[in-house]
């Protein structure tokens, strides 16, 4: 009886029937296939050149439009305004280097 309960055992541990390859396993491989060269490429880089590897990584992410125009409201008089290099008119303060992640 024990003999026959460990060849059991023994068959369902390596079924005959199941392919080896699944499409689970193939899609696993192919990412590590091409997610540990590129990672290790991306790791390797940002130590060697760190300013360029934050500019290249900030360009990625950076928005291309132009700077917006925006008023800035605790500048309330013309004399301050242009103190700061900016322009009044409309009774505002005007800024034309406003970032929109400011």
């Amino acid at each position: 009886m024990l003999s026959n309960f460990k060849a059991k055992k023994k068959n369902q541990r390596f079924p005959t029937d199941k392919p080896f390859w699944t499409f689970n396993k193939i899609v696993l491989g192919l990412a590590l296939f091409l997610g540990l060269p590129i990672s290790t490429f991306i790791i390797i880089y940002s130590l060697f050149y760190p300013a360029s590897s934050s500019a290249l990584f900030s360009s990625l992410t950076s928005n291309k439009q132009s700077p917006y125009a925006t008023s800035i409201p605790w500048i309330d008089n013309a004399a301050e305004c242009q103190d700061t290099q900016r322009e009044w008119h409309d009774n505002k303060c005007w800024d034309k280097e406003h970032s929109p992640s400011f």
